[in-house]
């Protein structure tokens, strides 16, 4: 290519950063279109902008025409350039055509790996993210969080503990994204004594004053059923307290039975602006999930705000939405019981209802009432 084509190439190429900002992805193919006719060859800079605009709006189709000029141009890529291919690929969800670039690179970095770690991570590959993870010549935090994550989300809580400890032995440090995902893991598996172990870590790298890091880790005690104090200590660590934060807090004081005191939280959350409750019931309704509306009731319930709690009833029932039974499980003589809510599939169900239907009819002989700070409404 001339001199005079490679500079008017890099003045045209760099209007492709503002162009991003202002325009979707569609344009920027036609702007990229438009430099063949300016009779500029677009280099790998021009190349690879063009494809994080189509990963960042997830325009598979656009970045496919890029990649399909690109071959037909036979343009020269760099090893960041074809990062970006796969990229483009990975983020809009198509992980064939990202693999077969991937196995195409006659060279390739850390990132080329995480990128297709991550590709298989996000699309629910587990075994493959693995066996990419395992093949890598070289690993960073961004690669070990790839697969922790995955496991963690596939529902592999106990390999998503052992990759972190694997990724502490070989001396890779975590950050907040690591520590969301492992506190979430223990979250899961109720298991209290790691997750204290992991917030020592995040002490020690300050990562307590993180909002994200911060946040899990007191939904993870609140989970784990530990005394409230350990959540409000969790709550005064991070650094910026929001409407997330002071939400775990407020349903830990509520499935506590400590109602007053919810109810003191909520009112101090609207006094400091933290929140409204149109605001807290915007964010709910705007999701179609059934756990989201539940807990939002139970926090204007525990707040004695009665015609909000009726309010989010009814987008409940105009929505359809069905409560998801709960799970629980117990583990006897090396054999574990599962439970759900509502069901009758365990093999001494019969027995076991005749059993807790003896029991509450002794309490409530004994004067037992369930959630006595909220019944009084409802009593003649």
């Amino acid at each position: 290519m001339s001199t005079t084509c490679s500079m008017k190439c890099l003045r045209e190429t760099h209007q492709l950063r503002p162009l991003r900002l202002m325009h979707g992805s569609g344009e920027v193919v036609c702007y990229f279109k438009h430099l063949q006719e300016l009779g500029a060859s677009p280099d790998e800079f021009a190349v690879s902008s063009a494809l994080s605009v189509s990963a960042n709006l997830h325009a598979l189709d656009d970045g496919r025409q890029i990649h399909a000029f690109v071959v037909k141009k036979n343009v020269a890529m760099d090893v960041a350039a074809r990062n970006s291919l796969i990229n483009m690929y990975v983020k809009c969800g198509s992980v064939d055509d990202a693999e077969m670039v991937f196995d195409e690179m006659p060279e390739r970095d850390v990132y080329t790996w995480t990128v297709m770690v991550n590709g298989y991570a996000l699309n629910g590959r587990l075994s493959q993210a693995m066996d990419c993870f395992d093949r890598m010549p070289w690993r960073n935090t961004v690669s070990w969080n790839s697969v922790i994550s995955a496991c963690q989300r596939e529902g592999c809580d106990e390999m998503a503990m052992e990759m972190f400890n694997k990724m502490r032995r070989q001396g890779e440090v975590p950050n907040n994204l690591t520590f969301v995902a492992v506190l979430k893991a223990c979250s899961c598996l109720q298991i209290l004594e790691k997750g204290e172990g992991i917030h020592g870590c995040m002490v020690k790298s300050w990562w307590t004053k993180d909002v994200l890091a911060g946040c899990t880790l007191m939904d993870m005690y609140a989970k784990c059923g530990v005394h409230v104090s350990d959540v409000q200590k969790a709550l005064e660590d991070i650094k910026e307290q929001s409407i997330v934060s002071w939400s775990i807090l407020l349903a830990s004081y509520a499935q506590n039975g400590k109602i007053m005191e919810a109810e003191g939280i909520f009112h101090g959350m609207l006094e400091r602006n933290v929140v409204s409750w149109n605001v807290m019931l915007a964010g709910y309704v705007q999701n179609d999930n059934s756990a989201a509306h539940i807990a939002l009731a139970e926090t204007f319930a525990a707040a004695r705000m009665w015609e909000n709690v009726a309010e989010v009833r009814t987008v409940f029932k105009e929505k359809k939405l069905l409560k998801e039974p709960g799970c629980s499980w117990i583990e006897i003589r090396n054999q574990k019981h599962t439970f759900l809510s509502c069901g009758n599939a365990h093999l001494q169900n019969n027995s076991i209802q005749t059993t807790l239907s003896n029991l509450y009819c002794n309490m409530k002989d004994k004067g037992y009432v369930q959630h006595p700070e909220l019944a009084f409404g409802m009593v003649s």
